[in-house]
């Protein structure tokens, strides 16, 4: 309760009177003295990284963290780090990147830095002098400056001086997070992103997001903040609820938590790394008298993605071993394939590919079929579905859980070897096409393609797949209740005998290959 003031001032319980309330009229009016950071919150200002992002929920206070760690900065006054060195004694400059001027100048941040300010941080003791709505620039007292710039700027206009610290609020467009990087180098200044991922995964999640949680990088922290770590909303949790009645659970996901979520949905969400990836690699005896194959999609630009596979004689399947790389030549990805499976002691059985292999190429007027081909690399194209939601389907089966016995109770059909770390995390991250506006999403239906981003490795999987969808046991089909794995002429005489599915007829060339058979070049 605020204490109320006394005009007997002559007195000493009078002037303790008038000086408590001093004291208490910030609190009142709010400024840094009284900001009083929650658990989640200090430890984002107690992080001394280079870069920090705050994945936060809508009202989750990360507005407040931010500009609150950019004021103490200018003001000299941070209470968990100290001023680093290479920036000297004088005034700071610091820049924050917004969406736009009016929602994130004049509606979000400016707001927040009259309310965290002091009289005493002010130029003149006025907030109205420390802000130039001209330059857009705020000045404190001590000659340290805020400017701000928004995403829609030219690229040259986020050039300029060098800064000591630079704050996105919201994810900014690529280019502009590069630039705006380059201005820290002088200083050895740092950056920090606080945003909501409305849009769903992008490049802040692959580039920052995920190397930090996979442990790959030391100079960032990342850090989320939900609705409930904010312990000074007045709404609880079930009162909040309420407000997400017209959102799917992809979007109150976001929202609420501040989590990174696909929002087209992802391909394959049951996929975790604990159900379906092995602890550590089978070895090579406990399955080298399985049935082997190998699949590829090809690039260049992009990865090319070799995988290797083995199906028990019950139809488990075990994807043992990958090779992933972009812009190598045929000639050296032969001469890897060829050494990797001297090193298993076994070759393939059947290799299938990319039906696209087929096409031949301006340079060299053959395919890239036949060019492995030349090498002893016979890779099938012919029979491979042309609807991939055959093969997606497929995988969909191998990954459902079910009572297995060679692998334990309630695990899949379709188990990875730790090795294969590029299959895995596209298979974790995959989603769904979406189309390009909000609006559009809202008035279409939900698109059945997947996301041409990141996806070599599970387009390897899928012609593996799609090739062999009768790989699972046909119980249904056994008078003992034993399970048939059938061979791969069964395979095809199935595919073939269902009229719904349609197949690429593609070939290899039809050139002399009997020179090259048994070797590699």
């Amino acid at each position: 309760m605020a204490r109320k003031r006394t005009t007997d001032n002559n007195s000493l319980s009078g002037l303790l009177e008038f000086a408590l309330g001093e004291l208490e009229s910030p609190i009142r009016k709010g400024n840094r003295f009284s900001y009083t950071p929650y658990p989640k919150q200090k430890e984002f200002h107690e992080s001394p990284c280079l870069g920090r992002y705050i994945a936060g929920a809508n009202r989750a206070g990360k507005s407040d963290a931010e500009v609150m760690e950019a004021i103490w900065w200018c003001t000299d006054t941070h209470p968990y780090l100290s001023r680093p060195e290479s920036w000297g004694k004088g005034a700071l400059r610091i820049r924050f990147v917004v969406v736009d001027i009016v929602k994130g100048v004049e509606d979000i941040i400016l707001p927040k830095l009259k309310r965290w300010c002091a009289t005493s941080d002010l130029k003149n003791g006025s907030f109205e002098d420390s802000w130039d709505n001209r330059t857009l620039t705020f000045t404190f007292r001590n000659g340290s400056t805020i400017q701000f710039l928004t995403h829609g700027m030219d690229l040259d206009k986020h050039g300029g001086v060098p800064l000591h610290a630079v704050f996105f609020d919201e994810i900014p467009p690529q280019n502009i997070f590069n630039e705006n990087l380059m201005r820290l180098v002088d200083y050895n200044g740092f950056w920090v992103i606080a945003a909501t991922a409305v849009g769903g995964m992008g490049w802040t999640y692959d580039y920052i997001w995920e190397p930090w949680e996979n442990g790959e990088v030391d100079f960032i922290f990342c850090i989320q903040l939900k609705q409930s770590d904010n312990p000074y909303l007045e709404a609880d949790g079930e009162e909040r609820g309420k407000y997400y009645i017209a959102m799917d659970d992809a979007e109150r996901h976001i929202r609420e938590e501040g989590a990174f979520v696909a929002k087209s949905g992802l391909v394959f969400p049951n996929f975790k790394k604990k159900t379906h990836v092995l602890e550590a690699p089978l070895q090579l005896h406990e399955f080298r008298s399985w049935a082997w194959y190998s699949s590829v999609d090809f690039g260049w630009n992009n990865p090319t993605a070799w995988l290797w596979h083995a199906v028990a004689p019950d139809g488990r399947i075990y994807t043992f071993a990958e090779s992933y790389g972009s812009q190598t030549t045929t000639t050296e990805w032969s001469k890897i394939i060829h050494e990797r499976e001297a090193g298993f002691q076994k070759q393939p059985e059947v290799r299938v590919g990319d039906p696209a292999g087929n096409q031949h190429q301006m340079n060299t007027g053959t395919s890239v079929i036949s060019e492995y081909a030349r090498r002893g690399i016979y890779i099938g194209t012919e029979n491979i579905p042309k609807d991939p939601m055959i093969g997606i389907e497929k995988m969909q089966q191998y990954f459902s859980v079910q009572d297995i016995s060679g692998w334990g109770r309630n695990k899949p059909t379709w188990m990875i070897s730790p090795n294969c770390v590029h299959l895995i995390r596209e298979l974790m991250r995959l989603r769904w096409a979406s189309y390009e506006s909000d609006k559009k999403s809202y008035d279409s239906n939900k698109k059945e393609e997947v996301h041409k981003k990141d996806d070599h490795a599970f387009d390897s999987a899928k012609y593996f797949a799609t090739m062999m969808p009768d790989l699972r046991p046909l119980v249904d089909e056994t008078t003992d209740g034993n399970p048939i794995h059938l061979t791969f002429t069964q395979m095809m005489s199935v595919l073939n005998d269902n009229p719904d599915v349609v197949m690429h007829n593609e070939t290899w060339d039809t050139q002399d290959l009997t020179e090259y058979e048994g070797t590699y070049l």
